[in-house]
């Protein structure tokens, strides 16, 4: 038998060992392509679940946020409340600085009144002192 020529059989044979080489080879490709694509499902999961958690940190930050902001809108409220409050308190106090002045002004025009009247009775007594006086002088 030559090296060359090979029986039909024997070409079979090999041509069988070849495909069953071929197919081991192409298992263990698919066997390293099946581990890289399970590390990719790990790496996938791991970024999953980093995507989770920054979702729910997101969440809770935005939580936080609103919290915070509620609270600030309480506060401005509760100052606008306070500032009308105030205000309404400096009206008041507005409204009785005016009624003293207007008191004060009563009282200064009666003082003037009192003053003038007493001005008035003692020139009227004064009168009534000289008649009489002139009175008793007729007398004696």
């Amino acid at each position: 038998m030559e090296l060359g020529i090979m029986t039909k059989p024997n070409y079979n044979k090999k041509k069988f060992q070849d495909l069953k080489e071929t197919i081991e080879l192409k298992n263990a490709e698919i066997d390293e392509l099946n581990m890289q694509l399970a590390t990719k499902d790990k790496e996938i999961n791991k970024f999953k679940n980093y995507i989770t958690k920054q979702k729910y940190e997101i969440k809770t930050l935005e939580l936080k946020v609103d919290s915070e902001i509620n609270n600030e809108k309480a506060k401005f409220k509760e100052l606008d409340d306070l500032q009308q409050k105030l205000n309404e308190k400096q009206e008041i106090i507005d409204d009785k600085q005016d009624q003293i002045k207007y008191l004060r002004t009563l009282i200064d025009d009666y003082k003037l009144q009192v003053h003038n009247n007493t001005e008035n009775l003692e020139v009227q007594l004064r009168k009534i002192s000289k008649t009489y006086e002139g009175l008793l002088a007729q007398k004696i």
